[in-house]
């Protein structure tokens, strides 16, 4: 007599799959991947270490997650999600900044690549934050220039 393995379905869609930067306590900012746990399930089964590559030439501005029993990144799982905090680096984006549903595409060995979104450039979020900064100053500023009319 033989057994097979029952499988619950994953559920519902609880949380969207999402790269954002994070400042824990005032520290460094640093990027966070956040995927909603039922769709990391069925990227990569069981998978508990991961190794992440980011994107040279051809490839900038993309990350690869790279399932590896011996990889440097140990994912935080959460009820509905689970989440990788990646190191302070230099190339991290120093305001706050999300980006929900990036494209993704499923690669040899139960990897997936992420297309990296825009603000990543350097060039772009200083643009974003200084943006940010002159609307601050406008609102500040606001009840004065009412006041003067």
């Amino acid at each position: 007599m033989g057994f097979s393995m029952i499988v619950p379905a994953p559920k519902a869609k609880t949380g969207t799959f999402k790269i954002s930067t994070v400042s824990m306590r005032g520290g460094p900012w640093r990027l966070q991947i956040s995927i909603p746990a039922a769709l990391f399930t069925l990227l990569f089964k069981n998978a508990e270490r991961f190794d992440l590559l980011m994107g040279d030439n051809g490839d900038k501005g993309k990350l690869m997650m790279k399932p590896n029993e011996s990889g440097h990144f140990k994912p935080t799982f959460m009820k509905h999600t689970v989440i990788f905090r990646l190191p302070e680096t230099d190339w991290t984006p120093q305001i706050a900044l999300a980006f929900e549903d990036p494209k993704r595409r499923e690669v040899q060995g139960g990897a997936i690549v992420i297309d990296l979104p825009d603000w990543m450039e350097e060039e772009r979020w200083k643009a974003i934050q200084k943006a940010r900064q002159q609307v601050s100053r406008e609102r500040e500023t606001a009840p004065l220039r009412g006041a003067a009319k």
